[in-house]
């Protein structure tokens, strides 16, 4: 039988290092080669090399450059994948390359890699302040770092973006405002340090994001209450606004504006009210607010809902981005998707799957259904709704990611994922893995890289680091044999999946595996 779990062997060197130069931090060999996959995640693909983060590292240590180890940027030779047990693994930064929220994962361009972590420095009191959240740029050939900015509070949703030569940091701020839950937004240029635009309060804002290969879009939306000058107050609708990276505003692109406000402001010739009319006439008289849904930088989804309770009707649209020009107050090429029913508020959600306007994919779990289905808009089918139900293998999951025009589907409860060739027509839902010790995290979203699955036990004895698991052969009577031989465990096969491992545990980190290991999986007598 093929041999489905392999270790890897880490050789680390930490070295000495801080944020305002070289420190005995040596510059790494070999950097050449594109971002194939992976930016904005915590396992990037980069010419011959994988980086990844070495597990979930502690927040509450002082996070100094050198000193890290878990949660430091590390990389192996994507060739090595095939030969783990004499694969040699490097440190690339030995800081903390996440931040608490762990959301967002770092970004590479050219021969630097930028993310954001917990600050390392102290306030007047002498307290380090590993709330605050701090932005690096990191030069691989230098083996320089630099403060690009930070923030005073924990950043749980941030992007770079690279636009020409120019790299920029966007994020979402939140603060308490009189009880309540503000947000806000900040552009920064990160070669400088520029601030670039700041908004202090936005209804709603939606970062790029997406369930497949993260694509990394030129653009930021963000929602605020519209403010009326001739009432010295702020309207009922809304007005969205986009932010192209690297600008240094943001641009009005639709208003939300009702005939009443219309009329009374004399703002009669606001273009971006035009999606909103027809016949010439505006659709509504009190006016329209937003609900962002999916920005996948290719596709923007959002909702509205006009503000009259006595005619609540809300409609969906979808626009892609890509077919917009520099300019897009009247967003050309949007399709409106439909009213809101029962069917569209089912399809059309954050988690859904957005391969077209024709082609959304969601798991729909109702009394009736309890399947894969691909919804189309443009099917008035008054019996199906445009839904074509296309599995019931993944019954009681969630879509997880996609890659490689695989779809992956994740059973949180057991923390097994699935994969499925969701294309072809009646395919069936492949476990990819079946430890009896849960694998689902919160901090690391699985890859599929050259036919290899790398996931994160979440399991207290693994302490959320990474493994690999060779994917040949998935469907097939040996890789099932192999999967199920894991659905319940003794000392042997936690020690088969120890060795699955990627990069480096750190002693504290062994030595708690050996007592767990003792404790819960103890020799037997005849051993």
């Amino acid at each position: 039988m093929k041999k489905l779990l392999a270790l890897i062997i880490a050789v680390v060197s930490i070295a000495c290092f801080s944020l305002t130069g070289c420190s005995g931090v040596k510059p790494l060999k070999d950097v050449s080669g594109n971002v194939e996959s992976g930016n904005g995640t915590f396992l990037v693909e980069k010419g011959a090399y994988l980086y990844f983060v070495n597990g979930l590292g502690d927040f509450t240590v002082t996070n100094k450059m050198g000193d890290i180890e878990k949660g430091a940027l590390m990389r192996v030779k994507k060739a090595d994948l095939a030969s783990l047990s004499t694969a040699t693994v490097e440190t690339v930064i030995p800081k903390l390359v996440t931040t608490s929220s762990a959301t967002d994962g770092f970004y590479m361009y050219g021969d630097c890699v930028y993310f954001a972590t917990a600050f390392d420095g102290k306030d007047k009191s002498g307290k380090v302040r590993s709330d605050y959240t701090d932005f690096v740029r990191f030069d691989l050939i230098k083996a320089k770092a630099t403060r690009i900015t930070y923030e005073t509070k924990k950043v749980t949703d941030y992007t770079f973006v690279q636009t020409g030569n120019a790299v920029t940091l966007a994020y979402v701020t939140s603060e308490k405002v009189d009880e309540v839950e503000t947000k806000g937004f900040k552009a920064y240029n990160a070669l400088n340090g520029e601030l670039l635009v700041e908004e202090e309060s936005v209804a709603s804002i939606l970062m790029p994001s997406s369930l497949e290969e993260p694509y990394l879009g030129n653009y930021v939306f963000y929602t605020r209450k519209a403010h009326s000058e001739a009432l010295d107050q702020d309207e009922g609708y809304e007005e969205l606004y986009r932010y192209a990276m690297g600008d240094s505003e943001s641009e009005l692109i639709l208003s939300g504006v009702g005939s009443a406000a219309l009329g009374r402001d004399n703002n009669a010739d606001i273009p971006s009210a035009k999606l909103f009319k027809k016949d010439g006439v505006l659709e509504s008289i009190t006016g329209l607010t937003f609900t962002l849904i999916q920005n996948t930088g290719k596709v923007l989804v959002f909702k509205t809902t006009d503000t009259d309770t006595n005619y609540s009707t809300s409609k969906y649209y979808y626009v892609e981005l890509e077919n917009q020009g520099a300019k897009v107050a009247d967003f050309t090429g949007r399709i409106c998707l439909g009213v809101s029913s029962t069917w569209l508020d089912t399809a059309i959600t954050a988690s859904s799957y957005y391969k077209s306007a024709t082609e959304i994919y969601y798991v729909e779990s109702s009394t009736y259904v309890d399947h894969l289905v691909k919804f189309d808009y443009s099917a008035n089918d008054p019996y199906n709704h445009g839904r074509t139900i296309l599995t019931d293998s993944v019954k009681g999951m969630n879509i997880a990611f996609v890659e490689d025009g695989k779809m992956y589907f994740i059973e949180s409860s057991a923390g097994n994922y699935y994969v499925l060739d969701y294309a072809t027509a009646g395919a069936k839902a492949y476990k990819v893995n079946g430890s009896a010790l849960k694998t689902a995290t919160d901090w690391f979203k699985p890859r599929v890289i050259d036919n290899y699955f790398i996931g994160s036990y979440s399991a207290s004895i693994f302490n959320s680091y990474l493994y690999v698991i060779d994917m040949t052969g998935i469907g097939g009577d040996e890789y099932e044999e192999a999967i199920n031989a894991y659905a319940s465990l003794d000392r042997d096969k936690v020690i088969a999946l120890r060795g699955t491992l990627l990069g480096k545990m750190t002693e504290a980190d062994q030595t708690s595996y050996q007592e767990t290991l003792d404790k819960d999986y103890p020799l037997k007598d005849e051993e």
